[in-house]
């Protein structure tokens, strides 16, 4: 499922967030999954998130940063 040359960019695009979707949904853990969605699809902020979570702001930080890490390092070679 690696971007090809010949893919046209709404293709590449189609594919990178199919990529990250299935990264997403079967590497992180569920606290992760959770964290990710709510910053980056429902645009709430950390202290926001540790409230809904019942967890600390730095808590909620760490759980990111390890879930970028993850994602990272699975999106590195597809792009």
């Amino acid at each position: 499922i690696l971007c090809d040359e010949s893919d046209t960019s709404e293709e590449r695009v189609r594919k990178l967030r199919r990529i990250l979707l299935n990264v997403i949904n079967n590497e992180l853990t569920s606290r992760q999954k959770e964290i990710i969605m709510l910053y980056y699809f429902k645009d709430m902020d950390i202290v926001r998130i540790g409230k809904l979570l019942g967890i600390t702001p730095q808590a909620v930080s760490a759980a990111m940063k390890r879930a970028r890490l993850k994602i990272y390092q699975y999106m590195k070679y597809t792009i």
